[in-house]
Formats: structure tokens, C-alpha cells, sequence
């Protein structure tokens, strides 16, 4: 008798302690996903990204057209899933990437 009450008090707290687990899980975060650099000329560029949650940036590199200035890097705005993150330079752009949050 004293093993089916162990048995059903073990049951019982293996239970409880799954669902207390699950419902500590946190629910999955989907980056952005599908997402394009475009060009558009030689000092502007632009990210847009399709698909997921959170957010995206485009980043470039560039020479400034001061040349004691050099070389730079900035980054656009962030942007929703959907939406376009644009960035205009004073000078030459050398490499576009996508910042991803």
C-alpha cells in the first residue's frame, strides 16, 4: 500500500514539475530572414528583409570624398521585418552587409 502512494506522490510531483518547466520555455525568436543589400548609386544603400521577427540595419563601408577623412563605416537605421533601412554617405560606397537582431 505505502509503494502505490509513493508511486502516485512521484507521478504526481514529475508532473508538476513538467509543466511548471514548459511554461518557463520561452517562446523561439526567428531572426530575420530573406534579406537583400541594394545599391543604389555609388553613395546609397538599402537592406530589406522578408521574412522572420525583430529587426535589420545596413551597414557600409565607404571613402569619404574628403580624403583626409579616409575610410568609414556607418550604419543605417533599424527596421522591422518589412520594411527598408536606408543609408546615404558623403563619398564612395566600398561594401554593403545586413545587421541582424
Amino acid at each position: 500500500m505505502k509503494l502505490k502512494k509513493w508511486a502516485g506522490m512521484f507521478s504526481a510531483a514529475t508532473l508538476l514539475t513538467a509543466g511548471a518547466l514548459a511554461g518557463m520555455a520561452g517562446t523561439a525568436h526567428a531572426i530575420p530572414e530573406q534579406c537583400s543589400t541594394t545599391q543604389n548609386g555609388p553613395s546609397s544603400a538599402t537592406s530589406y528583409c522578408a521574412t522572420g521577427t525583430g529587426q535589420h540595419r545596413v551597414v557600409v563601408a565607404f571613402v569619404h570624398a574628403n580624403p583626409w577623412i579616409g575610410i568609414g563605416v556607418i550604419e543605417g537605421p533599424w527596421a522591422d521585418v518589412g520594411s527598408s533601412s536606408t543609408i546615404n554617405v558623403l563619398g564612395t560606397i566600398r561594401h554593403v552587409t545586413i545587421l541582424k537582431r
